[in-house]
């Protein structure tokens, strides 16, 4: 995991008020696997939907990366297709 991707997920850990262990976030390599690990660390209490988490992670994704919101899909990968390290 390089430091583009690092920074990704801090970001993410920061928006959701979570702390993703280290061994989760080196097996993320899609988008898709961001909405996944969201959903699983964020507390109940918390009560985003899946749709938020959806679209927050989109939106994060899409600023780190300079892509048009729409460019950012489950499927991508985090490093191949979005251009991160």
């Amino acid at each position: 995991m390089g430091l583009d991707t690092v920074e990704l997920v801090v970001e993410i850990e920061k928006t959701f008020d979570i702390s993703i262990a280290n061994d989760i976030a080196a097996k993320v390599t899609t988008v898709a696997d961001f909405y996944n690990v969201v959903e699983k660390y964020v507390e109940e209490g918390n009560n985003y939907t899946r749709e938020e988490i959806v679209r927050a992670v989109n939106s994060i994704v899409a600023n780190f990366t300079r892509l048009p919101l729409d460019e950012i899909t489950p499927g991508k990968r985090i490093c191949e297709d979005l251009g991160l390290d």
